[in-house]
């Protein structure tokens, strides 16, 4: 990963200072909430306004603000506790995530416009007199532009949906992940803060200078009271047993996901230094397909591995909300790829293309055994309370899809996400994958077997040339050192190519 290196003494002030926003923003935030909801159900009297309308505009505004400042504190947060480059780079790809949706949530682009909220408030502000809030939407619309030009261009969306969804290519989102800086991923959050600050200063403004509307914000205040959700939704990790298991497991399963990505890279650098032409290694092809499930697992074993000890670690409680939120995400979209919700996503599921369908005919009744356990073991996961919730997914990624503002009930969500039905899910499928590895680990060699006969039969004439190459370096007057060194070389990456 090539990194910048910040100061000490200014990522621990970073750390701190986007820490206090939690203790300060929590309060805000339920108070802005109750308000919103009590101006929602007064929006159909006769007696609203257009200046009202303007109000609870800007009191989403506000509410989503705070949401999406907390939701990029946590994640860079999590990325300044990291202990290893693997987990840096599962807590940095979503600074990316965080700010393409958060920047689609106000401005939208190109195909989703009509229903950006800051265009539907600027619709509703157009009609009122007032110099000073027409101001501060110059100051916001400047500060949006810089960040669209900087941050939000077609290759930056890529790379959202590519952290998301395990693209059908995971050497695409492996080679996406290890081009990130931290350096980089923090301009970018604080390009997208400045915004943010941006709006907060438009709606402080706006409620300073109507201060006989701001009764609202008095209303119902004391409906969420977190007081007692901080004690007891919690999930206790005694002794820290569980963070120092997580932390030696996301080293041990990056090592394993660099090494797998290498074996994929090997035709091509044996291509590159034999100079072959492409055909080479369009035969490894098959091989180098069957490896991608086994890719995929690996993402996201360490995705939620990363995710749960970033929950572990927060110390605030909506950090801890929102690592949960996090860790729905995980698991929703990764056990429907290894399993699936659905009867058409299970017989398109790795589990039944390319583990069980192979497997499931072995002799060997160690396999077979453990084949039946993991299946039951997933049924009973799929049928787990609140898990095939696609609604609640939707909640976890976006603050709006297409016309649904997702921005509330975000917000419930946050207020009463359980940590124990969360966490318990997200250890059974942690302790799950292990083994669907190691099953996938079976399945490969039975398919690498056959494809390999091929290729080494296939390969026989290239084979031979690099026979040749070798008896030409033996009988040549170089170093008989560097002789040694090249020929040594040269065999290693023939061992690839099943010698």
């Amino acid at each position: 990963m090539s990194q910048k290196t910040a100061s000490i003494e200014s990522i621990n002030l970073l750390y701190t200072n986007m820490g206090k926003n939690f203790s300060m923003f929590t309060p805000m935030l339920c108070s802005f909430v109750s308000s919103y909801e009590q101006l929602e159900l007064e929006a159909h009297n006769e007696s609203q306004t257009e200046q009202l309308d303007l109000y609870r505009e800007l009191i989403k505004i506000n509410i989503a603000s705070m949401v999406i400042n907390m939701d990029l504190s946590t994640f860079l947060r999590a990325d300044f506790r990291s202990v290893s480059t693997t987990e840096k780079r599962c807590n940095l790809k979503y600074i990316n995530v965080i700010t393409c949706e958060g920047f689609n949530y106000f401005f939208g682009k190109k195909d989703d416009d009509a229903n950006a909220i800051w265009l539907k408030f600027r619709d509703i502000a157009t009609l009122a007199d007032d110099k000073e809030l027409n101001n501060d939407i110059l100051n916001v619309t400047t500060c949006a532009n810089e960040f669209k030009r900087s941050y939000f261009q077609s290759e930056d969306i890529n790379s959202r949906n590519l952290s998301v969804h395990y693209d059908k290519n995971p050497i695409s989102v492996y080679d996406d992940i290890v081009k990130l800086s931290e350096d980089e991923e923090v301009k970018r959050a604080s390009a997208f803060l400045a915004i943010l600050e941006s709006l907060s200063l438009l709606t402080s403004n706006y409620f300073r200078r109507n201060t006989n509307t701001s009764s609202a914000l008095s209303k119902s205040q004391q409906i969420y009271d977190l007081s007692i959700r901080e004690i007891i939704n919690s999930f206790q990790d005694k002794n820290d047993k569980l963070s120092v298991m997580l932390n030696d497991t996301i080293i041990n399963f990056g090592g394993r996901l660099d090494g797998l990505i290498q074996s994929c890279n090997k035709p091509k650098l044996v291509a590159n230094k034999l100079s072959l032409n492409d055909d080479f290694t369009k035969k490894f092809k098959p091989i180098i397909e069957s490896i991608y499930p086994g890719l995929h697992l690996h993402f996201i074993y360490l995705d939620l591995a990363c995710a749960m000890k970033a929950y572990l670690k927060s110390e605030y409680y909506f950090e801890k909300q929102m690592n949960l939120r996090r860790i729905r995400i995980v698991l929703y979209e990764g056990f429907k790829k290894i399993y699936g919700f659905t009867s058409a996503q299970e017989s398109n599921s790795f589990w039944k293309k390319y583990i069980y369908s192979i497997l499931h005919n072995s002799t060997e009744s160690t396999t077979i055994n453990k084949l039946t356990t993991i299946e039951d073991e997933l049924n009973k996961l799929r049928e787990y309370r609140d898990f095939n919730d696609y609604k609640k997914r939707e909640y976890s990624i976006h603050y709006r899809y297409k016309e649904e503002d997702n921005i509330i009930s975000i917000f419930h969500q946050l207020i009463d996400s359980n940590a124990i039905l969360e966490m318990d899910k997200a250890l059974k499928l942690l302790r799950l994958l292990p083994t669907i590895i190691e099953l996938n680990d079976a399945s490969l060699q039975i398919v690498n077997k056959n494809e390999s006969d091929k290729v080494y039969i296939e390969n026989s004439q290239t084979l031979t040339k690099i026979d040749s190459i070798i008896s030409m370096i033996e009988a040549s007057n170089a170093d008989n050192e560097m002789k040694k060194e090249i020929i040594g070389k040269i065999k290693a990456m023939t061992k690839f190519l099943n010698r």
